[in-house]
């Protein structure tokens, strides 16, 4: 078993609101995962994977607001850092790297 460090952050400048009014999600693979805005740790198994980061305003269910990610191939026993980062405006895309 493998596990992903998600680092989930929002831009400095709407930290404030974010943290406030939203709350990340991390799909891998289809599967979401509620998170929090920080590091969130994710048991994955080896092999290939597709990582996804958004956000959801508090109380909805099923927006997908910026939305970014990126594939990524996982060693067994491995820990992998992912950085997912929100951009600065209204309608801006987590960066997933």
């Amino acid at each position: 078993m493998a596990v992903l460090v998600v680092e989930v952050r929002p831009h400095w400048f709407t930290a404030w609101f974010h943290r406030m009014a939203t709350e990340p999600v991390v799909d891998v693979d289809g599967v979401e995962s509620r998170a929090r805005w920080g590091v969130n740790r994710v048991p994955v198994t080896e092999g290939r994977h597709v990582v996804s980061v958004w956000f959801r305003y508090r109380g909805q269910q099923a927006a997908r607001l910026g939305a970014g990610g990126c594939e990524l191939t996982v060693a067994d026993g491995a820990q992998v850092p992912v950085s997912a980062r929100l951009g600065v405006r209204n309608g801006s895309h987590f960066t997933v790297a």
